[in-house]
């Protein structure tokens, strides 16, 4: 029996950031079957070197710690209440010798922030929501094993997500205010994590159970260019200010099933820097 023990390790880059999942740090070692690629011996042949996989990537962010990137009342920028991102994409990876996987997502995000005024630096203190547009996304990013011993693989990931949705409406308990020109915001993230992965098959040895846990080192910039509009029941102008994330760590539990070494479904939650959901299929070919 073949157990698998893998860390993540999150470093961080330069740019602008959301959050992301980890995913499971075996995760590049676990699929070494295939319909086309089977268990070849990846350093025999050149095509049997690489494979392919296509797959599901469903990520829901139910609240993102954010606070707004300029001065706030404190001098440091006002916390967000409550932030929620979900995405919904198709998942393409290439790997490597079963060893090192690089990845990208093709879909669709969505963005909804609800809370108080004076969190934008505004002279209220009424509940208001900002509403996007459901819009094209896109992320790069990629998985490592760097050892195994026994048990026990090494491994590292990172990755980054961008989107451009539209700010379609603004909220409050006076009515709403609907936008539809000049209101593109832009919503880009970086991330690397550390994780720690342990495989182990149940009753069957073409099934198997990969839980796993992870830390991860992220940053998060939302640019609105500064939208301004004067809210329903008020006479003073609302300016949306661009944020970044209130907490840079956080992290993650979660559990792949695999079988045949071909097909697998990996959940996480993620906590901390936020709550969040993932969930995850693929298949090798």
């Amino acid at each position: 029996m073949k157990k698998r023990l893998s860390i993540v390790l999150a470093v961080l880059t330069t740019g602008n950031a959301f959050a992301l999942p980890i995913g499971n740090p075996a995760e590049a070692s676990i699929y070494k079957n295939g319909i086309y690629w089977g268990y070849n011996d990846p350093c025999a042949d050149l095509c049997d070197s690489f494979s392919f996989r296509l797959g599901f990537y469903g990520d829901y962010v139910f609240n993102r710690n954010l606070q707004i990137s300029g001065a706030g009342i404190r001098g440091n920028g006002d916390a967000i209440r409550n932030t929620e991102i979900f995405t919904n994409a198709s998942y393409m990876a290439v790997n490597f010798c079963d060893r090192v996987d690089l990845f990208g997502t093709l879909g669709a995000s969505q963005l909804e922030i609800n809370t108080n005024e004076i969190s934008w630096v505004f002279n209220g203190h009424r509940e208001g929501t900002l509403l996007t547009d459901t819009t094209f996304s896109w992320s790069i990013g990629g998985h490592a094993s760097l050892y195994e011993w026994g048990c026990f693989t090494l491994g590292i990931e990172g990755q980054y997500f961008q989107f451009k949705p539209d700010l379609t409406h603004y909220i409050n308990c006076d009515g709403s205010n609907e936008f539809t020109v000049n209101n593109q915001l832009k919503y880009d993230e970086w991330q690397v994590g550390l994780g720690l992965a342990y495989e182990y098959y149940v009753c069957d040895p073409k099934f198997s159970m990969i839980p796993y846990v992870g830390v991860k080192w992220s940053g998060c910039h939302l640019n609105t260019d500064n939208f301004r509009f004067t809210p329903t029941g008020s006479m003073e102008e609302f300016c949306i200010s661009g944020l970044k994330n209130n907490k840079h760590w956080g992290w993650a539990l979660g559990l792949t099933f695999s079988m045949c070494d071909l097909i697998g479904v990996t959940a996480e939650g993620r906590f901390a820097d936020e709550k969040a959901f993932h969930i995850r299929g693929q298949m090798r070919f």
